[in-house]
């Protein structure tokens, strides 16, 4: 049974994929995304900025190797969606209608390196990258064009906030590159960037994969801080989906230990971090308990933790490392310590999908994706991400218990209230 569901989960991505359901909000026309669009956005690609640790391939063709990198890289990667005689009308109304849509990452441009990520076995670069200051010279300018490129996206964008997607086990470059391209193919407003950490994938890959993660910790760390000094984002978004959410929680316990003595408004107007969501999340619970004992809730908004006690890919995942039970499916593992303090959060909030998967799929037949996969929960992700609101204020209900926050059965007829009155709150915010 585990191998059984390790091998049919390691078939990873490496060109074209369908594009995700669309959000139900989109579906069922609650919202209309592609209506009033500037002419930047009526286009069948989407721009995703990149940083990846991955050695390179045909980076021309965006093909990046599962090897281990020694640098971290940065780029742009365009992504196409539908059949190339499609206009954008056309692209519109077929994937608001669900229809099969292929998309696929057809083209990237490396800038260059992040130079606090060379190091000391490249010593030329390396000891140049310490001896310079100037955002011109040439160790550092590769970066810096890089963030230029992100402010000229953001400028452009009603929400000028930046979503980052660290990707999970067994995922190709292609494959990241895509997921969170899809997202921004339905909201067509801020700026997405794509973190490949490099995974070799297979069913017995998976501990080495881990290995990998670690190394990129300190990448993604790099990547953070050069981000909110660097550009005039707004706010950083994070996504740690599966595998990848133990490389951002890594990543962000490092951030908050380098700024220890820095309270939570310290630590906004020096990193900018915004809303952190964990999709089905790759991490052992005794863990996060350490990640509040370091106060790690100081560094963003607000949380929202996607729990399902179906995820077969995490009932595998524990049981392969010795019976750690995971957080997006803790099962019997939390306390009633845990269980209390869930009741009793206002900034972090445990979702269970699972009246959303018995109404709208389970995503995929191991209910792992059903953060993308299925309607009701991306959705659900999207007004969290892009609006920050609350689980009540996005139309969700707390379980019997009042440890959950679930998903009522008229789900889709709620969101018509809760869109209502987003529409009603926003102007109010912006002018703040």
């Amino acid at each position: 049974m585990l191998l059984g569901t390790l091998l049919a989960t390691a078939t990873a991505c490496a060109g074209p994929m369908e594009l995700m359901p669309p959000p139900v909000v989109v579906r069922d026309g609650i919202v209309d995304v592609f209506g009033d669009l500037p002419p930047s956005y009526r286009t069948a690609e989407i721009s995703v900025f990149y940083a990846t640790d991955r050695a390179p391939g045909d980076v021309a063709q965006c093909e990046y190797s599962g090897e281990r990198g020694d640098v971290l890289r940065l780029g742009v990667a365009t992504t196409h969606f539908g059949e190339a005689d499609w206009d954008f009308e056309e692209l519109a109304r077929r994937s608001a209608a669900g229809d099969t849509v292929r998309m696929d990452c057809v083209r990237a441009e490396e800038f260059g390196r992040l130079w606090t990520t060379i190091s000391p076995t490249d010593p030329e670069r390396y000891a140049a990258a310490r001896a310079t200051r100037s955002p011109a010279d040439p160790i550092r300018a590769p970066a810096h064009r890089f963030a230029a490129a992100v402010d000229e996206r953001l400028a452009g964008s009603v929400e000028p906030d930046l979503y980052v997607f660290v990707a999970g086990y067994n995922t190709t470059f292609h494959e990241t590159v895509n997921r969170i391209g899809q997202f921004g193919h339905f909201v067509r407003d801020g700026v997405y960037l794509a973190y490949s950490w490099p995974t070799r994938g297979g069913a017995l890959g998976y501990v080495e994969d881990a290995q990998n993660g670690a190394l990129s910790v300190r990448n993604l760390r790099e990547l953070l801080i050069f981000l909110a000094q660097a550009t005039r984002v707004r706010r950083i978004h994070l996504i740690g989906y599966s595998a990848g959410a133990q490389v951002l929680a890594d990543a962000l316990l490092q951030l908050r230990l380098l700024h220890r003595s820095d309270d939570a408004a310290a630590l906004q107007r020096k990193l900018r971090i915004g809303r952190i969501l964990y999709p089905a999340p790759d991490l052992d619970v005794m863990y996060t308990r350490n990640l509040d004992l370091d106060d790690l809730g100081d560094l963003g908004q607000a949380s929202t933790i996607y729990v399902s006690r179906d995820d077969s890919a995490l009932w595998a995942s524990a049981r392969l490392l010795f019976k750690a039970p995971r957080l997006g499916r803790p099962d019997n593992a939390l306390t009633e310590a845990d269980l209390e303090k869930l009741r009793g959060e206002t900034l972090s909030a445990f979702v269970d999908p699972g009246q959303a998967q018995r109404s709208a799929g389970r995503g995929d037949r191991f209910g792992h994706a059903y953060w993308y996969g299925n309607s009701w929960v991306s959705t659900d992700a999207l007004l969290f991400l892009r609006y920050g609101l609350a689980p009540a204020d996005r139309g969700l209900v707390r379980s019997e218990s009042g440890t959950y926050w679930v998903f009522p059965e008229n789900y889709p007829e709620r969101l018509r209230d809760v869109l209502w009155d987003l529409e009603r709150r926003l102007p109010e915010e912006r002018a703040r």
